[in-house]
């Protein structure tokens, strides 16, 4: 993707939005920020980027812009359908950053036990030799990702920042439950659904879709792509029998006997994060 020269607002300036934003500045863009919050009450970073809008979005040319990054923290804005109704490109944070993101993306989705499994499986990724970054809902910015080291990604990803995500495509995608959240935000249930289901619709068949064997309505979602599916939980590919993972097709045993986790909950969420680590060797 090339910014040369290109004029980029950012919408949002808390920590992904500026990452975004010297992300964009980095290849080039005229990069303008621009939050709800006074100026006072943005971050030092913020502040310090070239061409800040603070306390709204007055005065923000749109229409000119060439990409909007949107922060996943912004609610829906007037400006920003227009923007997309006038043909601009308007993107999300973690859609701008996968553009640049050249190594294998883990992405960890679900209502609970997110930051457990993307801890679970950064670990096992370490500890068999990869670099890893660790970041998106959990903390760091996918944009910090880009230009390090770093040999394979593991994202905590929210149903925010799946939102305008037309091409992402995780290496292996992860689903771990969905249950009724941020109906403030989504018109209904499905609706939020489908937004944390987004990550699965550019994976082909080369990817893979890592999810509970026992969840309709994940398996939904994970087959609006074309990733090949592995299931966690009871009958699964990666059953829980106590404190024990079981890969059925090699019969690999994964003792959790020495790892700090406790609960069914948490060894379902260690066999998703081990499913997710096999993906990539």
């Amino acid at each position: 993707m090339d910014l040369s020269g290109k004029r980029v607002v950012v919408v949002g300036l808390g920590r992904s939005g500026v990452a975004a934003a010297k992300l964009c500045a980095k290849r080039g863009a005229l990069v303008t920020g621009t939050d709800s919050a006074p100026l006072e009450e943005l971050s030092s970073e913020a502040r310090q980027l070239e061409h800040v809008v603070p306390g709204g979005h007055d005065g923000v040319q749109f229409d000119k812009a060439d990409l909007v990054v949107v922060s996943p923290g912004v609610p829906p804005l007037a400006a920003l359908d227009r923007a997309e109704r006038d043909g601009i490109e308007v993107v999300g944070e973690v859609e701008l950053a996968m553009r640049f993101t050249e190594v294998p993306v883990l992405a960890v989705g679900g209502t609970n036990g997110k930051s457990t499994t993307v801890l679970v499986a950064a670990s096992i990724l370490e500890a068999s030799g990869h670099r890893v970054f660790v970041g998106g809902n959990l903390g760091t910015p996918l944009s910090e990702a880009v230009g390090t080291d770093a040999e394979v990604v593991v994202l905590e990803v929210s149903s925010f920042q799946l939102e305008r995500a037309p091409s992402v495509r995780p290496v292996a995608s992860v689903l771990l439950n969905i249950s009724e959240d941020h109906l403030d935000r989504y018109a209904d249930f499905q609706a939020y659904a489908n937004a944390k289901g987004n990550a699965f619709e550019n994976q082909t068949e080369t990817d893979t879709a890592v999810i509970p064997s026992d969840d309709p309505v994940c398996l939904g979602q994970a087959t609006r792509g074309r990733g090949r599916l592995v299931t966690f939980g009871p009958g699964g590919d990666y059953e829980v029998e106590g404190r024990v993972i079981v890969e059925r097709q090699s019969s690999i045993r994964f003792d959790l006997e020495g790892a700090d986790l406790h609960g069914a909950h948490n060894a379902k969420n260690a066999a998703a994060a081990i499913a997710a680590g096999r993906c990539v060797g």
